[in-house]
């Protein structure tokens, strides 16, 4: 990650990357810079790498790792709050938000929340675009689907708003997942 202060003149480096991933055979290769973020006042700026996040206090002259999260790193700055992608398969959850900018986390989605897609009409643009890719994601994430009561077989409830939901969360929330199946199957190291 380079800064310039000369509107683009010159640049310093001021983070530089380590090998730190593993490919699909076990090979280390290089942490990639997957995203980056800027505090409204500029003084805070985070770079989110496949293996964590980067934070900057001081306006992007220096760099240290956050504990958390490990793997999957993704950063967006909303208002002052934080959130922030991980890997729920070590630390338990895959979107968090903080209030700290990083210091602590609070858990927002993990994958056992996702239940599968709404309960829409067959005609339906939710239904026809998100039902075919669910059962090939619960299995690559090891989510066990919502299934009907088993003492009265009943299905069960529908969720409303008739859209890819996650927990309530909508269609971000798949979005998010999909996109963090992606990054896990084309690296198989989430």
């Amino acid at each position: 990650v380079v800064r310039s202060d000369d509107g683009g003149q010159s640049f310093t480096e001021v983070l530089a990357l380590g090998n730190a991933v593993l490919d699909t055979q076990g090979t280390l290769g290089p942490d990639e810079v997957v995203g980056a973020d800027l505090s409204a006042n500029g003084q805070t700026a985070w770079v989110a790498t496949w293996t964590g996040i980067y934070r900057s206090t001081d306006g992007g002259l220096t760099f240290a790792r956050l504990g958390l999260p490990n793997g999957n790193g993704c950063a967006r700055d909303v208002g002052g709050r934080l959130y922030g992608c991980g890997s729920p398969w070590v630390h338990g959850w895959a979107l968090a938000t903080s209030t700290d900018s990083g210091d602590s986390w609070q858990p927002l989605l993990t994958f056992q929340d996702i239940q599968g897609v709404a309960a829409c009409p067959a005609d339906s643009p939710a239904r026809r675009v998100c039902e075919p890719y669910y059962p090939n994601l619960a299995a690559l994430l090891n989510i066990t689907p919502q299934t009907p009561d088993a003492g009265t077989g009943a299905p069960p409830p529908p969720r409303t708003g008739c859209g890819c939901t996650s927990g309530g969360a909508g269609p971000l929330t798949l979005a998010l997942v999909l996109g963090l199946a992606g990054v896990c199957r084309r690296r198989r190291t989430c």
